[in-house]
C-alpha cells in the first residue's frame, strides 16, 4: 500500500490504494507522463509521488541574454532637438536595461581616422566609425544599435506594438538568436520604397529588401560585425571622391538635374534640394552598394519584415494610442510604410527624417512631458532640459552635461558638474 496525493480545491487528501508492485508502478509511470504528479527518489527503492503542482519550481536563469548598447550621436548644430530626443533614449535605455552611449562633436573624437582619409568626415560617416569603435571592442553577445538623433523611442507605448516587452532584445531573438552567422539587423527605408520615382527607377538596381533606412540598425559585436561596417567605409574610398562616386550611382534625377541647368523654366520648378543636397544617400548608399554587390555579407544580414523599430517620417496616428491625445507631428509628404498599412500602430522608435527642426522638438517635447515627471514644453531650452535632468532624482537620468556624458556619474555628481 501507498499513499497516492490528490488535490481538491486547496486541500490535498491521501487515499489508501492497495495495489501489486507492478501495478501501482505502471500508474506511478502513467500519472507521471500525463503530468498529474512527479516523483522523488527518497533512497534505495522508496519513492514519494506529489502532484505535479506541489513540487518545487526551479528558477531558470536567462543565459548568453544579449547585451544591448545603444550608440547615438549629435553636433552642435542640431543640439536643440538632440538633447530633447537624447533624454527620450535615456529613459527608454533604462527601462530596458540596454547602455546608451553618446558622442556630441564626432569629428573631434576620431581625428587619426579622419587624417589617414584625408578629409573631415560628415556626420553620417562618423556613425560608421562610431559603431566600428563599439563592435570591435565588443564580444558576440553584444548587439550595438546605432540610432540616429531624429530617431526617439515611444515612451508612450501604441496599442498592439509589435514588441510589448524589450524591442531590441525581441528583434534580435527572433530574427538572430538561433543563427550565429546573422550579424546585423536592419528596417527597410519605406519612404523609398514607396516613392514612385524610385519605383519607376527601378530602385537604382538595388533589390529591395536591401533598400534599407540607416536611422536605426542593429549589428553583432566581434569580427564579423565589424568586417561588414570596414566594407561599408570602404566603399566610398574614405574620402570625398568615393562619397562623390556613391551618389551618383544613386542619384536617380541625374538626368533631370542636367537637364535642368539647360533650361531655366525646369530649373524653376524642381525643388532646391535637387542642387543644394551633397553627398546623399552617405553612409547609406554604401551599404546598399555592399549588400548589392557582396553576396557573403549580405547573407549575414537580415532586413526586418516591418518598420516596428524605425517608422520613418509618418507618425503614429493619435488612435494607436489609449489617450486618443493629438501629438504634434511633421513629415509631411513623407510615404507611408507600405509594409505597414494593416497594422498602422505597429511601431517602437519614430524616425523624424522630413521632419523640420521645430516639428522636431515639438513631438520629443511633448514625449517627454507624457513621459516623465518634468513639466516642460516647446519653449524649454536645451541648456535647462540638460540642467533638470542632472539635477532630478525623481528621473534618475544620468548626466547629460558634457563633462560627465560618457560616465556613470550618479545624479549628485552631475549636478556638482553641471
Amino acid at each position: 500500500p501507498f499513499l497516492l496525493p490528490f488535490k481538491t480545491g486547496f486541500v490535498t487528501i491521501s487515499v489508501p490504494v492497495s495495489l501489486s508492485r507492478a501495478m501501482m508502478m505502471m500508474l506511478v509511470v502513467v500519472l507521471v507522463v500525463a503530468g498529474v504528479v512527479n516523483v522523488m527518489p527518497l533512497g534505495g527503492d522508496s519513492l514519494r509521488v506529489v502532484m505535479a503542482s506541489t513540487m518545487p519550481v526551479p528558477v531558470v536563469e536567462k543565459k548568453n541574454m544579449p547585451v544591448v548598447v545603444v550608440v547615438t550621436a549629435f553636433t552642435e548644430n542640431i543640439r536643440d532637438y538632440s538633447v530633447h530626443s537624447t533624454l527620450i533614449k535615456r529613459i527608454w535605455c533604462e527601462q530596458h536595461d540596454y547602455r546608451l552611449v553618446v558622442h556630441r562633436g564626432l569629428s573631434s573624437l576620431f581625428p587619426l581616422r579622419n587624417e589617414t582619409k584625408g578629409r573631415k568626415n560628415p556626420a553620417p560617416w562618423e556613425k560608421v566609425i562610431a559603431m566600428q569603435q563599439h563592435v570591435r571592442n565588443s564580444d558576440e553577445n553584444t548587439w550595438i544599435v546605432w540610432m540616429d538623433a531624429d530617431a526617439i523611442p515611444l515612451l508612450s507605448k501604441p496599442k498592439h506594438v509589435a514588441s510589448e516587452g524589450d524591442p531590441i532584445r525581441d528583434a534580435i531573438q527572433k530574427y538572430a538568436n538561433d543563427d550565429s552567422s546573422v550579424v546585423a539587423l536592419f528596417t527597410p527605408d519605406t519612404n523609398l520604397l514607396g516613392a514612385p520615382d524610385w519605383r519607376e527607377a527601378n530602385y537604382a538596381g538595388v533589390p529591395p529588401e536591401y533598400l534599407i533606412n540607416t536611422g536605426v540598425f542593429i549589428v553583432r559585436g566581434g569580427r564579423a560585425g565589424d568586417a561588414l561596417l570596414n566594407a561599408v567605409w570602404e566603399e566610398a574610398g574614405g574620402g570625398e571622391e568615393g562619397e562623390a562616386r556613391l551618389a551618383e550611382r544613386f542619384d536617380i534625377h541625374a538626368d533631370l538635374k542636367r537637364q535642368a541647368r539647360r533650361d531655366p523654366a525646369l530649373r524653376e520648378r524642381l525643388p532646391d534640394s535637387f542642387f543644394t543636397t551633397t553627398g546623399w544617400p552617405w553612409e547609406q548608399g554604401a551599404f546598399w552598394q555592399v549588400l548589392t554587390t557582396r553576396s557573403a555579407l549580405a547573407s549575414a544580414t537580415r532586413t526586418l519584415p516591418s518598420s516596428a523599430l524605425n517608422r520613418i517620417g509618418i507618425d503614429v496616428p493619435p488612435s494607436c494610442f489609449d489617450d486618443n491625445l493629438e501629438r504634434p507631428t511633421g513629415g509631411e509628404g513623407m510615404a507611408a510604410p507600405i509594409d505597414d498599412q494593416d497594422d498602422a500602430c505597429s511601431t517602437s522608435i519614430l524616425h523624424m527624417a522630413g521632419w523640420t527642426a521645430s516639428q522636431r522638438i515639438n513631438r520629443a517635447t511633448w514625449e517627454l512631458a507624457h513621459g516623465t515627471t518634468l513639466q516642460v514644453d516647446g519653449n524649454t531650452p536645451a541648456w535647462q532640459l540638460e540642467g533638470m535632468f542632472a539635477t532630478s532624482e525623481a528621473n534618475k537620468i544620468p548626466c547629460m552635461h558634457p563633462i560627465c556624458l560618457t560616465s556613470s556619474s550618479s545624479s549628485s555628481a552631475a549636478a556638482a558638474a553641471a
